[in-house]
């Protein structure tokens, strides 16, 4: 007979945890703050590189990251944005190697879990690989929406869009940071640095969004 996932804590305190995904033991009661395993990281600070052997698990608490893959051409491509509550590096599950570079774009703090322990945590508790499964699926579509907002929008589609993902947690009309510079949000969504910031410019004159340097907030919706 299998064990079941403990309850919950009275005061979970942890995104990852309250959207019902564990990956070790002390999930179950910890409010966010572990008495181990649990990292801090700068703004663009690499936590594990493409190609290198994947070891962990990293699970956001805190703070919004990206990854990054290598074009053929050689050329950096930002893949897919984590923020708090979601996965990076699950292929270590599946003794792949990291099939991109993790970089933080903002403070972080993130569970940095060991695959060994993340799949000892599975195998007691295997409903915990649904939650898991949801994850993957959650981060592959990420990636899929990526590619489809590349190659069927227009740029300022692309671009409203993409601040209408980062600031799907904040209230219409409240001011957010972005935690991407003009440069990053063209390297996202394959435009030039100077395409970026005349679109930006336009949905401002269209008056749907106001920009004060990297705060942001969100005025309308696009039809």
């Amino acid at each position: 007979m299998v064990d079941a996932i403990p309850p919950r804590s009275e005061v979970l305190g942890c995104p990852v945890r309250g959207r019902g995904t564990t990956l070790r033991s002390a999930c179950a009661t910890c409010a966010g703050h572990p008495t181990s395993r649990q990292e801090c990281f700068g703004p663009r600070t690499p936590l594990f590189l493409e190609g290198a052997a994947a070891s962990h698990v990293v699970a956001v608490v805190s703070g919004c990251l990206r990854e990054v893959r290598t074009t053929p051409d050689g050329r950096a491509q930002a893949v897919r944005l984590v923020k708090a509550g979601e996965l990076a590096g699950t292929e270590a599950l599946v003794g792949r190697p990291y099939d991109s570079t993790l970089e933080s774009l903002t403070r972080v703090r993130v569970c940095v879990v060991p695959a060994p322990e993340v799949l000892a945590h599975l195998d007691r508790y295997p409903e915990a690989w649904r939650a898991l499964h949801r994850d993957a699926c959650g981060a592959l579509q990420a990636v899929r929406e990526t590619v489809l907002r590349i190659g069927l929008q227009s740029a300022e589609d692309r671009i409203f869009a993409l601040f209408e993902e980062l600031g799907s947690d904040v209230p219409r009309g409240r001011w957010f940071q972005l935690p991407l510079n003009r440069i990053e949000i063209g390297e996202l969504l394959s435009l030039a640095h100077a395409t970026v910031s005349r679109t930006i410019g336009r949905l401002v004159e269209r008056g749907l969004i106001q920009v004060r340097g990297r705060k942001i907030r969100l005025l309308d919706r696009r039809d």
